[in-house]
């Protein structure tokens, strides 16, 4: 075998053990390298060199994936249950709860199986633009039409005034 390094199997050191520990764990190459006192080229080198600590790696990134998998799972429940009171709630503004509807809408369109009607798909898009609204502008369209400020009588004289003819 011409390689640079010739690939062998081998039982883990401490050092390596420490390392996979800690990407088990999430950290990166960087970081395992330099909590064990070893350079990051070391970490790459040495994954070049033997299967099993090339395998070890592999394993451990996927272990930590699974990991944060599962704890995303479990915080899935408290993020519905805060979405569902962000709905209900009539303490929360308009837009909040508007952007609560919408977020469950996105999440559920993937999960959906059957086509999503054209008046559904119109109705998200409309909401999708009206998310993007400032709070302000989204809780003044939510005021009733008497709570909104009116034209004060001078400004509608001011613009409806007929020009002075020149005598």
């Amino acid at each position: 075998m011409n390689t640079r390094y010739q690939i062998r199997e081998l039982e883990l050191t401490t050092v390596q053990q420490r390392v996979l520990a800690a990407l088990t764990q999430g950290a990166t190459i960087n970081a395992a390298a330099e909590a064990n006192g070893v350079h990051r080229t070391t970490i790459y080198r040495w994954a070049r060199q033997y299967n099993a600590f090339q395998r070890a790696i592999e394993r451990a990134r996927q272990v930590h994936g699974e990991t944060v998998h599962d704890e995303l799972r479990g915080l899935s429940r408290e993020a519905i249950d805060t979405l569902r009171e962000l709905l209900r709630s009539p303490d929360s503004p308009a837009s909040v709860r508007l952007r609560a509807a919408v977020s469950i809408i996105e999440a559920t369109g993937s999960a959906l199986t059957e086509p999503v009607s054209d008046a559904l798909a119109a109705d998200v898009q409309i909401q999708g633009a009206v998310a993007k609204m400032s709070d302000h502008d989204l809780d003044a369209a939510a005021e009733p039409a008497q709570l909104r400020p009116r034209a004060t009588c001078a400004t509608a004289s001011q613009n409806s005034a007929p020009a002075e003819s020149a005598a």
